[in-house]
């Protein structure tokens, strides 16, 4: 790799043969994975213009997004729990005696759901 051929920008990444270039949200730097294998060779942090590349220990990687799954598998999964939630609240409330407070509470969940 050459400095004619720099990285597109932050929050991407490339894959040329044996090797990963990682460009963080968050920094100024790329870093380059080198593997051999099935194992990582050499992680080095490497400027993205000048392209020169001293050694590291160490690489943390956080996501671009915090968001890791698509909206509609995160609104089925919150709505399941919601779901869940408030009909074991219901039930519990109707064995105290709390029927309407029981009442309220499924009228609410069922609302919120829809």
């Amino acid at each position: 790799m050459n400095a004619a051929t720099p990285i597109s920008g932050r929050g991407t990444f490339r894959v040329r043969g044996d090797v990963i270039e990682v460009c963080p949200m968050y920094e100024d730097y790329a870093y380059r994975i080198e593997l051999w294998a099935t194992k990582i060779e050499s992680l080095s942090q490497i400027d993205p213009l000048l392209d020169n590349a001293p050694y590291i220990l160490r690489l943390p990687i956080i996501s671009k997004t915090h968001y890791v799954m698509t909206p509609q598998t995160r609104e089925q999964g919150r709505s399941r729990a919601l779901r869940r939630a408030g009909l074991t609240w219901h039930a519990h409330l109707e064995k105290e005696g709390k029927l309407v407070e029981a009442q309220r509470l499924y009228q609410r969940t069922m609302f919120d759901l829809e």
